[in-house]
């Protein structure tokens, strides 16, 4: 299965409705979220993922014209990585953290990139929701586990 959120592209039917006011296309982070909730029900059926996002060509001459719509070149990470942070959101609920606890996340260096998110706004996110909490990662040798470690409570979470 590959899943692409809706472009509208030049020269399109699609672009015609746009130009009317009679479709409005999806956001980035609605996007996301709509890519998060697909991929969830994707792995829970077992049904395998190929490819998330459209591929952006760089060729001028093969380039499509894209007049709105959710287009960015990491799209596919954008939604692992809030996949991530939603589970690590979970777990830190879940552990019940006195306020100023400092957590650590040790993440194998394959996932560092998905665990942070583009530009780390998933971190970042983390480090807002959590003010609370003094968050730090550190890189770990290869796993397909991310610890999630206090000086109460330590848990994993496998990545796929």
């Amino acid at each position: 299965v590959r899943l692409y959120p809706t472009l509208v592209l030049a020269d399109t039917p699609l672009a015609e409705l746009y130009r009317l006011g009679q479709y409005q296309p999806l956001d980035l982070e609605r996007a996301v979220e709509w890519g998060v909730t697909a991929r969830e029900k994707l792995q829970n059926a077992r049904i395998p993922l190929a490819r998330m996002g459209l591929h952006l060509s760089l060729d001028e001459k093969t380039r499509v014209k894209i007049l709105a719509g959710p287009a960015h070149p990491a799209y596919g990470q954008m939604v692992k990585s809030r996949i991530i942070r939603k589970q690590i959101e979970r777990i830190i609920e879940e552990m019940s953290l006195q306020n100023n606890a400092k957590v650590e996340f040790a993440v194998p260096s394959r996932w560092l990139s998905d665990f942070l998110g583009v530009k780390k706004q998933e971190f970042n996110y983390l480090v807002k929701r959590f003010n609370n909490l003094q968050l730090s990662w550190v890189v770990k040798p290869s796993s397909n586990t991310i610890t999630i470690s206090s000086s109460t409570a330590c848990e994993e979470l496998r990545v796929a």
